[in-house]
């Protein structure tokens, strides 16, 4: 007799497909429970109101985890769902109670919105960021002009990102330039202690090549060693990337 194949998976592929999607549920699980303890922080209401926002996030979270995966109707109705809601608060919530929006909308440098390839709704958005103030005086982001392109700005903007976005940060004074470098110092310690080695993370380590042999000299020696060219580089690494911080980040001329 000659075997016939399984139509089904076998049983590691069931296993591996069991796997991702348990890890898949877990993500949501996590980005969930992470969105709603960065409302607690943002939103001081009653426990009843809590309790409802709590629970139309939920059903927002379940919507996007299957959209995510494929369903179709979820996709429609995602879509769906953003449409409304950028039409009511940029268009109906802005213009009744402009200052509750600007409150959020100071710190930012981005803000969510319709987009489309016609000149008009260009300008339509153009007024709709100064209506809002987008990016004027926030604690988090300055006005000057940094690069979001630029690999020593993402990194820096990383770090930053790992203290903002959990907490709320729409009444918070600007920090002191010393209080800056103190945070910068914080968050570059942190990512340490989390076993990131800049030198040997890709996208970080081109940051540090100018550094490899041009410190040498300084020390009296005719070439680096390997320990050597490893604090250069991460010295280097770290140098740019304060550069790129202090620029994203503003600070206020005042003494603590």
């Amino acid at each position: 007799m000659v075997a016939r194949k399984s139509k089904g998976k076998s049983k590691p592929t069931q296993e591996a497909d069991q796997s991702t999607t348990s890890n898949k549920q877990s993500d949501h699980e996590s980005e969930r429970r992470q969105a709603i303890k960065v409302l607690e922080n943002k939103i001081r209401v009653s426990n009843h109101r809590l309790h409802v926002i709590e629970q139309s996030l939920n059903h927002v979270f379940e919507l996007k985890r299957l959209a995510e995966d494929g369903d179709e109707a979820a996709i429609v109705m995602l879509s769906y769902i953003i449409d409304v809601g950028i039409g009511s608060l940029n268009y109906t919530i802005a213009e009744k109670y402009p200052e509750l929006v600007r409150k959020l909308a100071r710190p930012m440098f981005l803000w969510p919105a319709w987009i489309g390839r016609k000149a008009m709704l260009r300008q339509v958005n153009e007024e709709l960021m100064d209506h809002l103030q987008l990016g004027q005086g926030g604690a988090i982001f300055s006005e000057r002009k940094w690069q979001l392109s630029a690999p020593s700005t993402q990194i820096a903007f990383g770090l930053l990102a790992r203290r903002v976005f959990k907490e709320d940060w729409t009444e918070k004074p600007r920090l002191t330039r010393i209080e800056k470098r103190q945070l910068f110092e914080a968050l570059w310690a942190e990512m340490l202690a989390e076993g990131i080695v800049p030198e040997e993370t890709p996208r970080m380590a081109a940051l540090g090549k100018s550094a490899i042999g041009k410190n040498s000299t300084s020390r009296g020696m005719s070439e680096q060693t390997l320990g050597m060219r490893a604090n250069d580089v991460r010295a280097e690494i770290k140098r740019q990337v304060w550069k790129a911080f202090d620029r994203l980040v503003p600070h206020a001329n005042r003494t603590k």
